[in-house]
């Protein structure tokens, strides 16, 4: 697994993060908005308060009209130390399209993990990539949520998937995580996934989010001969 003080203080604060929200505000942001840009902004806010003294700068330029989600600089330094970049996607994702691709080359069903991946690899000092996935844990109950549906964003898909996958001990979370899985060991990276970093409610349905904790610092190459070793179980990382 991926070691080092940093990456123990990045995987400290993303487990952490459900505390720093009130009961179901991520729930609620799950379903209705894009939940990657308040758990940025609450990651930043939290490394800022770190005793390290450190200065965290959001959307930090890197040329070209590139950004990084989250840069670390010392306070004795104008050079980064180390920037964070996240990605967002919804559990069904993974299940479907398993045989497209975007207009990038990337397979429809991965892409963001894809995207992730290209943002950390061009990054000019030691990135960590945060993939989270939002994930419900059982149907939405259309009675309940009724003429409400277009509040709840991908309500149908999320709920086709689920249907889908009901054969399976945990459904659309075992397909989703397998798949991820699978493609962080076929490239070789070193990651580890924290499992579920936030549960709460919306609408009667537990929702989830998953996260997976990628460190560049051991890649050689984006596209490929990269060396390292991974876990997908949290347990067995000490």
């Amino acid at each position: 697994m991926p070691a080092g003080p940093v990456f123990d203080t990045v995987r400290q604060v993303l487990r952490g993060m459900s505390r720093g929200f009130a009961q179901d505000e991520l729930a609620y942001l799950c379903m209705t908005s894009k939940v990657e840009s308040p758990i940025r902004d609450k990651t930043a806010w939290m490394l800022q308060n770190r005793p390290e003294a450190w200065l965290v700068a959001r959307e930090y330029p890197l040329g070209r009209r590139l950004r990084a989600d989250v840069a670390v600089l010392n306070q004795n330094s104008s050079v980064p130390s180390f920037f964070i970049e996240f990605k967002l996607m919804y559990s069904y994702e993974a299940t479907v399209s398993l045989g497209r691709l975007d207009r990038h080359g990337h397979r429809m069903n991965l892409r963001h993990l894809l995207h992730l991946l290209d943002d950390i690899g061009r990054s000019p000092a030691p990135t960590y990539g945060v993939l989270l996935v939002v994930h419900p844990f059982d149907l939405f109950c259309t009675k309940k949520v009724g003429s409400h549906n277009r509040i709840i964003h991908y309500l149908i898909e999320m709920n086709d998937a689920t249907r889908r996958n009901a054969d399976q001990a945990n459904g659309v979370r075992a397909a989703c995580e397998d798949i991820i899985g699978s493609e962080l060991r076929r490239q070789s990276l070193n990651y580890e996934y924290l499992e579920e970093i936030y549960s709460g409610n919306f609408f009667g349905t537990r929702i989830q989010i998953l996260c997976w904790l990628i460190d560049q610092r051991f890649q050689t190459d984006i596209n490929g001969g990269r060396g390292g070793i991974n876990s997908d179980s949290a347990p067995n990382h000490r």
